[in-house]
């Protein structure tokens, strides 16, 4: 347990003293895209170094987004270190014309802004009159590739990836075609490449052919990729509401891996994996966002036959190959929606059943055993009569209809509360969710199962987002069954920032804390995490027209591990042991408080640019002290046209209670080079040294945009 929480540390301080370089990448939509309106929403990643992924907690306080010069940071949705913004009315937040995105993160040491420009086409407006000599004709692209060389450890290993994205549109007419290719495509593992061609209507249609990730519903359909096809149907009233629309998706969403040997030394082979296709589609009907009631349809199966029954390829079916069974499984299920006051306040829910078989090895029952399976009485039904459609044998939940039906039911609801004024903004949103233990839908397959609880989230920004409160408080039940141990989970947050003028240091204070705790009375366990970060950002601006940027960060965090410690006695026969008693153990609770502080700064007419942080952290039960230095500087070889970076950062790690100590060097180095507007070269690099064996990371990436 020591080393994993010394390992948590050790990431903490790559965070804080390596993160001077990181990056803001724009995921949707591709810089100088054209879209339509319908389809704007804005996602960002936010990822430091491919070692050391920034917290989530840490990219919600440290994240800003504005599109055109106004700021939309209170609208944003995390997930998965993805800054994601969609506005509730595409039609009004956006104009046609050009569009220009900017996003910063500043958080602890780590500073970084970037800005990305698109336009906006709406296809009314594109097939109005043109002016003489202007074509309907619109088109972009761009072209890329991407080469690393790693060396961890002493092993070095190389990859290649590089693809091509085209946007044509004519009129209402868009089409697109995304390509993506790379070395680690292997018929061994699922697909790595990517192809998409698609083509679209105004917002009445869209067809997109190739790998596609449908989301019609957070607990039905849910992002699983298919290698398919996806429809995107919609009519519109003449005031412009959607009365009647049609989602759905068609593919493959697991291919057949045949078992392997990872090695020629490994004596056990690795296990396969059956075709898996999906099927998921959508009806809905309404007024606009005023009220949505929509019917949902999932339908997966494995197929049987894709894979080798033994891992010799013989005929002998006793030798087991994998311990994963091919599984059939249908959703059916609705959700609603209903918008007041303006939008101000929408009301939501979804309700679904599953019927999830997790063995469909044998196939179907025949009624005579489905007869002995249920009880004597006469069944009028056949499963083998609808096999083709349904699988039904013992491994189906639920198996009968009655009190077991709502262990396969999945149940979401809550609110959403959105105001705005000339000066503020609040967003509220409040979420019910039980999920039943034999719940599970494969096109949502990272949802999991028996699980119960709610979650408030709360964001109020106050004298135009010079003041800004967030706030969440999730409360989580997992496990089911009267006679089953549950697991408890829960988690609090809460941040205030005031931000005044550029003369004025900023403030922001944040708390978040989780636990999780199992009552069992010998084998339970009650570990919590709690932190109180604090930070501060001050620019100062001299006369001769140099800018400095400072930034103090501090954290205090606390960790609580307890568990039952299993006594075990001999048994009278003094042939085995069993438990008797458990003892409570808090053993390795501990305590740590981080410290750092950052500067950078710009000196007009000079193409050199620096920044540097210190860190030291240290904690309770004589537990690990930190100390971290880094440096870097930015040099404009040629304006606008070539940068070359270096960053060089040392730290030094103390174990008191052994005495062990490490100290590591490492350093930065990349360039980045724009000849023209149309090429674009970028190379990153680092070096460690103090690990004992090589450690170099280094990556070329070209891009060409038409």
């Amino acid at each position: 347990m020591l080393r994993i929480v010394t390992a948590l540390l050790i990431v903490l301080f790559s965070i804080h003293a390596f993160g001077t370089g990181a990056l803001l990448t724009l995921n949707y939509p591709d810089e100088g895209s054209y879209i339509d309106p319908i389809d704007f929403m804005v996602a960002v990643s936010i990822n430091d170094s491919l070692e050391t992924p920034i917290t989530a907690g840490d990219i919600e306080q440290g994240f800003k987004l504005t599109v055109n010069g106004v700021s939309v940071t209170n609208g944003l949705t995390f997930t998965d270190g993805v800054a994601l913004f969609r506005p509730d009315d595409p039609s009004v937040f956006v104009k046609s014309g050009p569009c220009r995105i900017a996003a910063t993160y500043s958080h602890a040491s780590l500073s970084a802004e970037a800005s990305w420009g698109l336009s906006i086409l709406y296809p009314e407006d594109a097939v109005k009159d043109m002016e003489a000599g202007k074509s309907k004709l619109k088109q972009n692209g761009r072209v890329f590739t991407t080469f690393t060389h790693n060396t961890l450890a002493g092993d070095a290993r190389y990859d290649i990836a590089g693809g091509a994205a085209y946007r044509l549109s004519y009129g209402k007419w868009r089409t697109t075609a995304d390509l993506y290719l790379t070395n680690e495509e292997s018929d061994k593992s699922q697909p790595r490449n990517v192809y998409t061609l698609g083509i679209a209507y105004s917002k009445n249609f869209e067809l997109r052919l190739g790998d596609v990730a449908p989301s019609f519903n957070r607990l039905a359909i849910n992002g699983q990729r298919l290698r398919g096809l996806e429809l995107n149907t919609a009519l519109y009233s003449k005031r412009g509401n959607k009365f009647l629309s049609l989602d759905a998706a068609y593919g493959e969403a697991v291919r057949s891996v045949n078992p392997y040997l990872r090695n020629q030394s490994d004596t056990a082979y690795a296990p396969g994996t059956f075709s898996r296709s999906l099927f998921c589609a959508r009806l809905a009907s309404g007024a606009g966002e005023y009220f949505q009631l929509g019917l949902m349809l999932v339908k997966g199966r494995d197929d049987t036959g894709s894979i080798h029954r033994n891992i010799n390829d013989k005929a002998d079916s006793s030798v087991s190959f994998s311990t994963d069974r091919p599984k059939d499984n249908v959703i059916i299920g609705a959700d609603i929606s209903s918008s007041f006051l303006r939008e101000r306040v929408t009301l939501f829910g979804s309700y679904l059943l599953s019927l999830y078989s997790r063995d469909i090895t044998h196939g179907s029952l025949t009624k005579a055993e489905l007869e002995s399976a249920m009880g004597p009485e006469e069944l009028s039904i056949d499963p083998e009569s609808f096999g083709k459609y349904l699988m039904f044998n013992t491994s189906t939940t639920p198996i009968y209809l009655g009190e077991g039906i709502m262990n396969s039911a999945a149940l979401e609801g809550g609110m959403r509360v959105n105001l705005y004024g000339n000066t503020f903004s609040q967003y509220l949103e409040v979420k019910y969710v039980d999920i039943g233990p034999n719940y599970y839908s494969m096109a949502a397959p990272l949802l999991g199962s028996s699980k119960t609880g709610f979650s408030i989230n709360e964001r109020l920004t106050l004298m135009n987002s010079c003041i800004s409160v967030n706030g969440n408080f999730e409360n989580y039940t997992n496990g089911a069954g009267s006679a089953l141990v549950k697991t408890d989970e829960n988690s609090f947050g809460f941040s205030l920032s005031l931000m005044h003028s550029q003369s004025l240091p900023t403030l922001s204070l944040g708390y978040q804390g989780s636990g999780v705790k199992n009552s069992d009375e010998r084998f339970g366990f009650d570990n919590s995490v709690g932190m109180f970060n604090a930070s501060s950002r001050y620019t100062l601006n001299t006369k001769r027209g140099q800018t400095h940027n400072f930034q103090l960060y501090t954290a205090l965090t606390g960790i609580t591990n307890g568990w039952n410690s299993i006594i075990f006695e001999q048994d009278t026969a003094g042939t085995g042991y069993h438990v008797s008693d458990s003892t409570r153990d808090t053993s390795l609770s501990v305590k740590t408080q981080i410290y750092s502080l950052a500067w950078s700064t710009d000196i007009p007419d000079n193409p050199l640019k620096f920044n540097g942080s210190l860190m030291i952290n240290s904690g309770s039960r004589e537990f690990v002290k930190l100390f971290s230095l880094n440096g870097g500087t930015t040099f404009a070889l040629l304006p606008e046209k070539l940068t070359l970076s270096g960053n060089v950062s040392y730290s030094s790690l103390l174990r008191p209670f052994d005495s062990d100590s490490k100290n590591q060097f490492r350093f930065r180095y990349g360039a980045f080079y724009r000849p023209h507007t149309l090429h674009t070269v970028r190379f990153e690099g680092s070096a460690l040294a103090g690990t004992g064996k090589p450690d170099f990371r280094n990556s070329l990436h070209y891009e060409f945009r038409f």
